[in-house]
């Protein structure tokens, strides 16, 4: 069987992701559409150990050929990031349980994985490719803290703000995670999903997780001595949090934003899962510069529930009245 590819561009093409259907967490995103199959195809070495912790590892190595099986249109939030924010026509079928339970597993492998990885790689990460970036700390708690405050709603689960980063309560969350996906495919969840799927649930979660594994993993400075600009500070921008600086791209942020409020595509759910993952952010920046984590401590984070169009603008000023540095997005 071929692995099959879905193609995702942005309304304005300007960015594109190429992901697999079958194997949650495997996405890669570029500036142009071969590009970005191509970097997805450069992954497939780097994904194997997933399918091996899953118990997939024969099935992922007799798999056939990439096949491009949909080539699609995905909201404005793709050509900011070049990620996946929106389930492909092949995601809106439901799951029956054993897909599920598969894809389930490859989740627990990328948990896992990144894990692992947080384990072993340094503390201080290499910087960015504009000097921007976190430490390894603030990406372990914007990744958990973004699944489990913002992605585990979507099936009903409601975690306390940093409930799943308290000693002990990681493992936990991420059980009771998993048996509300279980849940909401028998049909036990009143309230279902309005622009996402359980599939795209899935595939999203995996996705962040093992873009953030693998952002540790290219910035460990582990065995490296760092002598003014860290290495590689002039090469390609391989994740998210190194790809834009607010006086580059803020505009094309807006429009984003503004495309998914208006757009056909997107309803209300992105915008505000958008809108938390950088609130998450802000607030692990805020706590970082006043050199505490103590709950209520600085005046960050701003309200999500009610994003206007033009909230980065706003947080960015906000920034400047506390004397903090204005955030990158």
């Amino acid at each position: 069987m071929p692995i099959r590819v879905v193609l995702e561009r942005g309304p304005k093409a300007k960015k594109f992701v190429a992901y697999a259907i079958d194997w949650p967490g495997w996405s890669r995103g570029a500036k142009t559409p071969d590009e970005a199959v191509e970097t997805f195809a450069a992954y497939q070495d780097r994904y194997r150990p997933i399918a091996v912790r899953a118990g997939l590892g024969t099935e992922f190595d007799d798999a056939g050929p990439l096949e491009v099986v949909e080539d699609r249109v995905g909201p404005g939030s793709v050509d900011f990031w070049a990620i996946s924010f929106s389930p492909s026509s092949l995601e809106h079928e439901p799951m029956d349980a054993a897909e599920l339970e598969r894809k389930i597993t490859i989740l627990q492998a990328c948990w896992d994985y990144f894990d692992d990885v947080a384990a072993r790689v340094s503390p201080e990460m290499r910087k960015g490719p504009r000097g921007g970036g976190r430490d390894r700390d603030t990406i372990i708690r914007h990744t958990v803290r973004v699944e489990s405050e913002d992605f585990a709603k979507k099936v009903g689960l409601a975690i306390p703000e940093r409930g799943a980063l308290e000693p002990g309560a990681l493992e936990p969350y991420r059980s009771d995670y998993l048996d509300a996906m279980r849940a909401y495919q028998r049909g036990e969840i009143k309230r279902p999903m309005r622009s996402w799927t359980l599939a795209f649930l899935v595939r999203h979660s995996a996705f962040h997780t093992m873009d953030h594994a693998w952002e540790m993993e290219d910035k460990d400075l582990s065995g490296e001595v760092v002598q003014g600009i860290a290495l590689g500070c002039l090469g390609p921008v391989d994740h998210a949090s190194d790809l834009v600086t607010v006086d580059e791209h803020v505009g094309d942020l807006q429009v984003a934003v503004r495309d998914q409020v208006g757009g056909k595509d997107t309803v209300h759910d992105e915008l505000v899962a958008f809108a938390i993952e950088v609130r998450c952010d802000l607030a692990e920046a805020a706590e970082y510069r006043s050199g505490t984590s103590e709950a209520g401590s600085s005046p960050w984070p701003p309200s999500a529930s009610r994003a206007p169009w033009n909230w980065p603008v706003i947080c960015i000023e906000l920034a400047r009245s506390e004397g903090l540095e204005p955030p990158t997005f």
